[in-house]
This record gives C-alpha cells, structure tokens and sequence, in this order.
C-alpha cells in the first residue's frame, strides 16, 4: 500500500483534513518536521 505526505498550510487546514480523515474512516499518523526530514533521509 501507498502513503502520503501531506503538509497543511495553517493549524485550521490541519484540524480539517484530520476530521475529514476521521469521517472517512481513514487511518493517519502525524509526525513532527524533524521525524519527517529522518523519513525523508
């Protein structure tokens, strides 16, 4: 399975797109800038 990345652009943007993933049914996992760059590496 795939995965994604996505990096909101304001605190509002970030509680909207986590309840819609909620909504869904979707699982999620937030990650900190620095736990992201390691991903990245």
């Amino acid at each position: 399975m795939k995965a994604m990345v996505i990096t909101p652009k304001s605190q509002g943007e970030f509680k909207f797109i986590n309840d819609l993933l909620k909504k869904l049914g979707i699982s999620s996992a937030t990650v900190t800038e620095d736990e992201l760059e390691d991903i990245i590496l």
